[in-house]
């Protein structure tokens, strides 16, 4: 059946309560309770002040699912086999950033060589009807910040138009083990010091699904985890096979400088539906995206699952 006749004969809308007398169960599956994924971990960056590329590649182990009450659940457990990031520094020696380091010391957490806890967290989303969702997460939501998470979009079934919020208030993970620090490392020059910290990122999230070129935009507007405000924009294009490839661009107020100019966050992504591997549809994915350079200007941290995301996967 072509993508017209389908949407004709299963047209998007709202959901709503039938009348218990009219009800009957056309189809009943229940949500996996234990889902097991063995996935590609690779990690990227140009982290040297001379440009030069690093990478690191390994596997990770995933175990998801759903509790009773619908709390969706995911443990990701990660290691890397091949890795060159023990040659770089957690500085960059020429142009080392002055504001809060929130992300460019990230390459201590990959140092790691035993296997890391990447994503531990519990999740739950209630659908409210007329356009309207809602989601709160907590726990581990990657290797470097933990925290708490609230969401909410409205996303009409028959308009290419979203819009939502989300919000979270973060911890700082240790560079190695379970644990967290309360402090976070800000460089006067090349000098340390070390200041009080708990994270914090809220957004204003626009969406638009350009369906006549397959091509969705996203604008986040709001307050960023080194404190920078300001706006990212996101390009991606999709294709049916379920790949997706994009590129985001950051202007904050954060006055980031390398070699006496503005930086901007800016880089690349792509994913691709794990299908491949599977026997059946799974609707989890693969992706990789990687910045122009590693800083900590128009820096956000995982959350858990976008809504926007879970709801088109649902909708596809």
């Amino acid at each position: 059946m072509g993508k017209f006749e389908f949407n004709l004969l299963t047209a998007y809308k709202e959901v709503s309560t039938p009348c218990q007398g009219e009800f009957r169960t056309i189809f009943c599956k229940q949500k996996e309770r234990v889902n097991f994924e063995l996935m590609p971990r690779t990690q990227t960056l140009f982290g040297s002040s001379r440009g030069k590329f690093k990478y690191a590649a390994g596997l990770t182990f995933a175990v998801n699912g759903f509790f009773k009450g619908d709390v969706f659940y995911s443990v990701q457990l990660g290691k890397f086999f091949l890795s060159d990031f023990d040659q770089v520094k957690d500085v960059d020696r020429l142009n080392p950033s002055q504001l809060i380091n929130v992300r460019s010391d990230v390459v201590r957490y990959y140092q790691q060589t035993s296997f890391t806890l990447d994503e531990a967290y519990l999740e739950k989303v209630w659908n409210l009807g007329k356009g309207w969702y809602s989601r709160i997460a907590m726990g581990y939501f990657e290797i470097e910040y933990a925290g708490t998470a609230f969401e909410c979009l409205y996303s009409p079934a028959k308009s290419n138009w979203a819009v939502g919020i989300d919000c979270a208030i973060l911890k700082k993970r240790a560079y190695k083990g379970w644990g967290f620090t309360n402090r976070v490392r800000k460089l006067d020059g090349f000098v340390p010091h070390w200041l009080p910290f708990t994270g914090s990122q809220g957004f204003l999230n626009i969406y638009y699904n350009w369906t006549c070129a397959d091509i969705e935009l996203k604008l986040s507007l709001g307050k960023f985890l080194a404190n920078d405000c300001g706006a990212r924009f996101e390009v991606s294009r999709y294709f049916q096979s379920g790949m997706r490839v994009g590129f985001w661009y950051t202007l904050t107020n954060g006055n980031d400088r390398i070699n006496d100019q503005t930086y901007y966050d800016k880089g690349i992504f792509f994913s691709v539906p794990l299908d491949i591997f599977y026997s059946r549809s799974s609707r989890s994915r693969w992706g990789y995206g990687m910045s122009a350079w590693l800083r900590d200007v128009g820096v956000k941290a995982a959350n858990g699952s976008e809504l926007y995301n879970l709801i088109y996967l649902q909708r596809q």
